[in-house]
Protein backbone atom coordinates (compact mmCIF):
# COMPACT_ATOMS: atom_id res chain seq x y z
CA UNK A 1 0.00 0.00 0.00
CA UNK A 2 1.40 3.41 -0.93
CA UNK A 3 1.51 5.88 1.94
CA UNK A 4 0.85 9.57 1.67
CA UNK A 5 0.18 12.55 3.86
CA UNK A 6 -3.22 14.19 3.84
CA UNK A 7 -4.31 17.55 5.11
CA UNK A 8 -7.41 16.24 6.86
CA UNK A 9 -5.77 15.55 10.22
CA UNK A 10 -7.52 12.17 10.39
CA UNK A 11 -4.72 9.76 9.55
CA UNK A 12 -5.21 6.07 8.94
CA UNK A 13 -2.88 3.63 10.68
CA UNK A 14 -1.59 0.16 9.79
CA UNK A 15 -2.29 -2.18 12.68
CA UNK A 16 -0.20 -5.04 11.23
CA UNK A 17 3.15 -3.38 12.05
CA UNK A 18 5.07 -3.49 15.32
CA UNK A 19 5.54 -0.05 16.85
CA UNK A 20 9.16 0.38 15.69
CA UNK A 21 8.30 -0.37 12.05
CA UNK A 22 5.20 1.82 12.35
CA UNK A 23 7.38 4.68 13.65
CA UNK A 24 9.82 4.31 10.74
CA UNK A 25 6.99 4.27 8.20
CA UNK A 26 5.26 7.23 9.85
CA UNK A 27 8.37 9.41 9.88
CA UNK A 28 9.45 8.37 6.37
CA UNK A 29 5.99 9.41 5.18
CA UNK A 30 6.06 12.61 7.24
CA UNK A 31 9.49 13.58 5.87
CA UNK A 32 8.01 13.75 2.36
CA UNK A 33 6.17 16.95 3.40
CA UNK A 34 7.62 18.09 6.74
CA UNK A 35 6.62 21.13 8.74
CA UNK A 36 9.64 23.13 9.91
CA UNK A 37 8.21 23.81 13.37
CA UNK A 38 7.38 20.13 13.92
CA UNK A 39 10.89 19.13 12.80
CA UNK A 40 12.27 21.46 15.49
CA UNK A 41 9.89 19.97 18.09
CA UNK A 42 10.85 16.40 17.14
CA UNK A 43 14.42 17.27 18.18
CA UNK A 44 13.31 18.45 21.62
CA UNK A 45 13.47 15.82 24.38
CA UNK A 46 10.73 17.43 26.49
CA UNK A 47 8.33 17.58 23.52
CA UNK A 48 9.07 13.95 22.60
CA UNK A 49 8.59 12.83 26.20
CA UNK A 50 5.21 14.58 26.37
CA UNK A 51 4.10 13.64 22.85
CA UNK A 52 5.41 10.07 22.51
CA UNK A 53 6.28 9.07 26.09
CA UNK A 54 9.94 8.63 25.10
CA UNK A 55 12.26 7.33 27.79
CA UNK A 56 14.90 9.74 29.12
CA UNK A 57 13.29 12.62 27.21
CA UNK A 58 15.07 11.47 24.07
CA UNK A 59 14.40 13.37 20.85
CA UNK A 60 12.67 11.30 18.16
CA UNK A 61 15.12 12.59 15.58
CA UNK A 62 18.69 13.71 16.01
CA UNK A 63 21.10 15.23 13.50
CA UNK A 64 23.73 12.70 12.44
CA UNK A 65 26.46 15.30 13.08
CA UNK A 66 25.30 15.62 16.71
CA UNK A 67 25.61 11.85 17.14
CA UNK A 68 28.99 11.58 15.42
CA UNK A 69 30.48 14.58 17.21
CA UNK A 70 29.11 13.82 20.68
CA UNK A 71 31.69 13.16 23.39
CA UNK A 72 32.94 9.55 23.38
CA UNK A 73 31.36 7.32 26.00
CA UNK A 74 28.31 5.22 26.77
CA UNK A 75 26.35 7.54 29.07
CA UNK A 76 23.20 9.36 27.98
CA UNK A 77 24.14 11.98 25.39
CA UNK A 78 27.50 10.43 24.55
CA UNK A 79 28.38 9.00 21.13
CA UNK A 80 28.26 5.27 21.97
CA UNK A 81 24.91 5.64 23.75
CA UNK A 82 23.43 7.67 20.89
CA UNK A 83 24.77 5.26 18.29
CA UNK A 84 22.89 2.42 20.04
CA UNK A 85 19.66 4.39 20.61
CA UNK A 86 19.24 5.73 17.07
CA UNK A 87 18.80 3.62 13.95
CA UNK A 88 21.69 3.72 11.49
CA UNK A 89 19.47 4.71 8.56
CA UNK A 90 19.78 8.40 7.76
CA UNK A 91 17.07 10.72 6.44
CA UNK A 92 17.78 13.95 4.61
CA UNK A 93 15.25 16.55 5.77
CA UNK A 94 15.62 20.17 4.70
CA UNK A 95 19.30 19.65 3.92
CA UNK A 96 20.19 18.00 7.26
CA UNK A 97 20.82 14.28 7.83
CA UNK A 98 18.92 12.78 10.77
CA UNK A 99 18.56 9.44 12.51
CA UNK A 100 15.40 8.24 14.25
CA UNK A 101 15.27 6.94 17.80
CA UNK A 102 14.87 3.16 18.03
CA UNK A 103 13.50 2.92 21.58
CA UNK A 104 9.78 2.23 20.90
CA UNK A 105 7.63 -0.01 23.11
CA UNK A 106 4.31 -1.79 22.59
CA UNK A 107 1.54 -2.00 25.16
CA UNK A 108 1.10 -3.57 27.67
CA UNK A 109 4.73 -2.64 28.35
CA UNK A 110 5.13 -0.23 31.23
CA UNK A 111 5.85 2.37 28.56
CA UNK A 112 3.36 2.44 25.73
CA UNK A 113 4.73 4.42 22.81
CA UNK A 114 2.27 3.01 20.28
CA UNK A 115 -0.81 4.89 21.51
CA UNK A 116 0.86 8.32 21.51
CA UNK A 117 2.55 7.54 18.17
CA UNK A 118 -0.84 6.70 16.66
CA UNK A 119 -2.26 9.94 18.11
CA UNK A 120 0.59 11.88 16.45
CA UNK A 121 0.04 10.07 13.14
CA UNK A 122 -3.63 11.10 13.22
CA UNK A 123 -2.74 14.67 14.19
CA UNK A 124 -0.32 14.88 11.25
CA UNK A 125 -2.93 13.42 8.90
CA UNK A 126 -0.68 10.60 7.73
CA UNK A 127 -2.13 7.64 5.85
CA UNK A 128 -0.10 4.49 6.49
Amino acid sequence: MKSKQTSSGSGRIRSDLKVGKLAKLAFETYFQHPDRQEIIRLQDGDYCYETFGMKRKMPVMKPVDDILHAPRGSHVGEADFLDKRYWKQEYLVEGVKYRLVNDWHEPPNHRDNRTPLEDWIRKMGLVL
